[in-house]
């Protein structure tokens, strides 16, 4: 878990809403923003390199189906420059805890804040499937529902700082716990109304 120290926009924020003495700021949605930039740099080396190689030298029948296959490899890796780009000028998802409500910010991006007492929280237990070399990652996700009935989703991974948004939605005015599958628990995920 990274720790790092409350920002002074949610420092102001707390005392505007009342939110009392800042308690914790944990890091949020490393591994997914992690995930995103590792894939951009080696999917275009090896699409742009592969297809390249295939062009360059006799293939004989096997060249448009290779140079085809490198190619698409090579626009996708183009096409998760944007979102790799935006997840970097937003910065990090921070959660700050006080001792009556919380702040979810995005460094360079949205902030909200919510007192306990107002928010309800559906705390959701899921797998993210694995592939043929590794096995599912155990993720929790909370499921915010504010004043006005807009809901916000944060999610995170065991080995990251599920915790932090553990305790966060134990100390709602409502919270329930529920086991999902990946699928739902993804729909839910789009479904969320709030985006920061």
């Amino acid at each position: 878990m990274i720790e790092v120290t409350v920002t002074p926009r949610a420092t102001e924020l707390a005392a505007g809403e009342e939110l009392g003495s800042w308690e914790h700021t944990s890091r949020l949605n490393t591994r997914r923003r992690s995930k995103v930039l590792w894939n951009v740099v080696p999917m275009i080396l090896v699409g742009i390199g592969g297809l390249v190689w295939t062009l360059t030298l006799d293939r004989g029948g096997h060249a448009i189906p290779m140079a085809f296959l490198f190619g698409l490899i090579a626009v996708i890796g183009i096409g998760l420059i944007f979102p790799a780009y935006q997840l970097m000028r937003l910065g990090h998802l921070l959660l700050h805890r006080f001792e009556h409500g919380f702040i979810v910010e995005r460094e360079r991006g949205g902030v909200l804040s919510a007192p306990y007492a107002r928010t309800t929280a559906q705390i959701i237990d899921y797998d993210e499937p694995g592939d043929s070399t590794s096995n599912p990652v155990p993720h929790v996700a909370v499921r915010f529902t504010f004043t006005g009935d807009e809901v916000l989703m944060v999610e995170e991974p065991h080995f990251g700082s599920p915790d932090a948004l553990v305790t966060v939605a134990e100390r709602c005015s409502t919270v329930e716990r529920t086991p999902l599958s990946y699928l739902e628990s993804q729909r839910l995920l789009r479904g969320a109304d709030l985006r920061l």
